[in-house]
């Protein structure tokens, strides 16, 4: 976010990143769910998380969860 440090902001230790990805009632992605808030019925959540030190400096493990949304009007 505006006025973060350049290098970002840690959210968890081994944590390197996180990712949001949101679909539509067929799966399709969604490339920009902010102009588009009704349409959003999946989102995906990745993790990139960093293993710890080790031999051979094992590589980075991913881990996804989805659920889907059920709105209420």
């Amino acid at each position: 976010e505006e006025g973060d440090p350049e290098q970002g902001v840690e959210f968890a230790p081994g944590i390197e990143a996180v990712s949001f990805s949101y679909f539509d009632t067929a799966m399709n992605p969604l490339p920009n769910p902010a102009t588009a808030p009704h349409r959003i019925a999946y989102v995906a959540v990745t993790l990139e998380m960093r293993p710890p030190p080790g031999p051979g400096q094992p590589a980075p493990v991913s881990v996804s969860a989805g659920a889907a949304v059920r709105r209420r009007e």
